[in-house]
């Protein structure tokens, strides 16, 4: 198996990265300045989520991964203006990263907020939010590992919803008040969303593997 390597910042003085060429895994606690439980935040945008969860809990280390450059570093350039160890920003597909992470690290937790509704039914198939999308969180979430989601659209909220539902092993744990203070605000979209009064729908869930469905045994072939 291909030993995990600690890539290169993308940009210099930036924490800023992009993953090993494929089959190559990531090291992804050599990101950080120490070793500690580790969060993923999917679609970090412009970083605010990041830097604000990365002072709130300077006991994680918090990953961002980011498909789209320009966001990507500005998020990068926020971090680094506000000094932060635990906190780094990976420019990558999230599907790409979850190869190179595969059996390397157990999650605390997974954060996806406001992604990109695809509007046009034509173009629902590119969500990010998917049935895959949720069995690969159960894979590398630790056990008791949260998954927190958030939208404006309600539509795909319920959609998220359902995509988690069949999956006993997720608990739902709340529902956010539909009014929240500024220092609760997860994202730059989430400020702005709200100054212009639209709802917000948010929610989490708690992994517990021992309500899991074991998956059935596959059968064996011939000669086996």
């Amino acid at each position: 198996m291909t030993q995990p390597e600690a890539p290169a910042p993308l940009l210099p003085g930036l924490p800023l990265y992009e993953l090993p060429k494929p089959p190559g895994r990531l090291a992804v606690q050599s990101l950080f300045a120490h070793p500690a439980p580790l969060e993923l935040e999917v679609g970090s945008g412009k970083g605010l989520f990041l830097t604000s969860a990365g002072v709130a809990r300077p006991a994680h280390n918090i990953l961002g991964v980011e498909v789209i450059k320009k966001y990507a570093k500005r998020g990068a350039e926020r971090i680094a203006k506000a000094k932060l160890p635990n906190v780094a920003m990976m420019k990558a597909d999230v599907r790409q990263l979850w190869l190179t992470l595969d059996g390397l690290v157990e999650l605390a937790a997974v954060h996806i907020y406001f992604p990109d509704p695809w509007w046009k039914k034509r173009h629902k198939k590119r969500r990010v939010f998917d049935a895959d999308f949720v069995a690969r969180v159960s894979t590398v979430l630790r056990d008791g590992g949260e998954l927190h989601i958030a939208t404006d659209v309600e539509e795909y909220f319920h959609t998220m919803c359902a995509e988690v539902a069949p999956r006993p092993e997720f608990v739902r744990l709340h529902e956010i008040p539909s009014v929240v203070g500024e220092s609760e605000y997860l994202t730059n979209f989430e400020r702005k969303y709200r100054i212009e009064g639209r709802p917000i729908y948010r929610t989490a869930y708690r992994l517990d593997q021992s309500l899991a469905i074991p998956e059935p045994a596959k059968p064996m072939e011939a000669g086996q």
